[in-house]
């Protein structure tokens, strides 16, 4: 029982510290015009003062389409203000931009705990989005899982557990993030976590107040670390 309270106060501890601010962008680029949007983007990116961290990606089963692909643009950052990215780039940057790309919905939200490295910057993400009744219950149970399989998880590696502030989808309130170095990683490490007993344990506890919705397999193909 001692145990149990540390616990969940280390838990209630991590809500308030280490905080990560994160807001996404669903881009449809036009067909053809991958490399233009990238070459622009970059340059808007590269000379903007208020970004913190930006990565682009797009999920790794690529969603293609007759009108083009879609990427996602993501900001990270320790403050709100961090990841705005509305001040970044003039309005002629992001007119010439518009003509090439349809921005399709956006979302934002905040990690609650953080395992593994944090500073570790992925090349493969895996993203949970689930459906939470009693949030208190499901980080406990959730970050007692996490610790319990620190020794299946890679030397390279972080995971967070986050919610929803705007633009989420209905019957979404959290989240789960990882990432990887490699695809065959994330896929292994991911087989070798479910098999466990750690994650049995935490199937069962979380089972009656967690409905998963979906989940996604990104691969991240550049990153931008602001000025």
């Amino acid at each position: 029982m001692k145990k149990l309270l540390i616990l969940i106060l280390l838990i209630n501890l991590s809500f308030a510290e280490d905080r990560t601010y994160w807001t996404d962008y669903k881009i449809t680029v036009k067909t053809n015009m991958d490399d233009l949007f990238l070459k622009k983007i970059d340059k808007i990116l590269n000379d903007c003062n208020d970004v913190n961290k930006a990565f682009l990606s797009n999920l790794h089963f690529s969603e293609k389409f007759e009108n083009g692909e879609n990427l996602y643009l993501t900001f990270t950052g320790s403050e709100p203000s961090d990841v705005y990215g509305g001040n970044c780039g003039s309005s002629m940057d992001w007119n010439e931009i518009s003509k090439i790309t349809i921005w399709n919905s956006g979302s934002m939200g905040y990690s609650l705990m953080n395992f593994g490295d944090q500073n570790y910057e992925g090349k493969f993400g895996m993203e949970y989005h689930i459906n939470v009744k009693d949030p208190q219950t499901y980080a406990t149970a959730f970050s007692k899982m996490m610790n319990d399989t620190k020794d299946i998880s890679p030397e390279k590696f972080n995971a967070e557990l986050g919610m929803y502030l705007m633009g989420r989808k209905s019957g979404i309130s959290h989240y789960i993030w990882m990432e990887f170095e490699t695809f065959d990683e994330m896929v292994k490490t991911t087989e070798k976590i479910f098999a466990s007993k750690a994650f049995l344990e935490f199937n069962k506890t979380v089972s009656p107040i967690r409905e998963l919705i979906s989940t996604e397999m990104r691969k991240i193909n550049k990153r931008w670390q602001g000025n």
